[in-house]
């Protein structure tokens, strides 16, 4: 995006901020008329990033909503350059969404696992999944328990204390990292299979 284009938007956005009704909703399109093309190539690059693919009829009508998400959160006051702001908050947007809306693939299969039944067979059947993560973790040496927690801790979406305890492990950076990874797809097979 180049300095006039930018100039223009941080303009569009004073007077988007400074008026209402019908003058604010068509300085809001023209607006969106000025950033459409890069909102629809930074949602493909992030899109891209996820492995995952959309038409573009798909992207320029998922644009739209993720210009007005970005709009509603741009502060001037903050001084955040309207390329970086967008573009941020455009991988925000997509990750949001992403967790909101669960994507369906035909060749996936059906899992039911969602649909929770509080029965006592139930309740045995998640403890028995947890059993045998529990387990997993008894056979490995104890240098690797830290990373075992750390990446067990690291998968659940809620969790907002997610701690790398480096100095707590003898391992190395790159090795630390990577027990992680592997014990992340470890205990994912777990919980899914065991």
């Amino acid at each position: 995006m180049d300095q006039v284009r930018i100039k223009l938007c941080e303009g569009l956005i004073q007077l988007y901020q400074t008026t209402e009704g019908e003058e604010q909703q068509r300085i809001r399109n023209q607006l969106f008329i000025e950033l459409c093309p890069f909102i629809v190539r930074w949602m493909q690059a992030v899109l891209h990033k996820q492995g995952r693919y959309q038409e573009n009829d798909e992207l320029v009508s998922g644009s739209w909503d993720c210009y007005e998400f970005c709009l509603f959160n741009y502060k001037q006051s903050r001084g955040i350059p309207i390329p970086n702001h967008f573009y941020t908050y455009t991988k925000y947007y997509l990750l949001t969404a992403q967790q909101k809306v669960p994507q369906e693939t035909d060749d996936a299969p059906t899992d039911d696992r969602g649909s929770c039944d509080f029965s006592i067979e139930s309740f045995e059947n998640v403890y028995s999944h947890f059993d045998s993560v529990k387990k997993f973790k008894n056979y490995l040496d104890p240098e690797y328990h830290t990373v075992f927690e750390d990446a067990l801790m690291s998968m659940y979406p809620g969790n907002k204390n997610k701690v790398r305890r480096l100095d707590e492990s003898p391992l190395s950076y790159y090795n630390y990292c990577e027990a992680k990874k592997v014990f992340k797809m470890v205990i994912d097979f777990l919980l899914r299979n065991s």
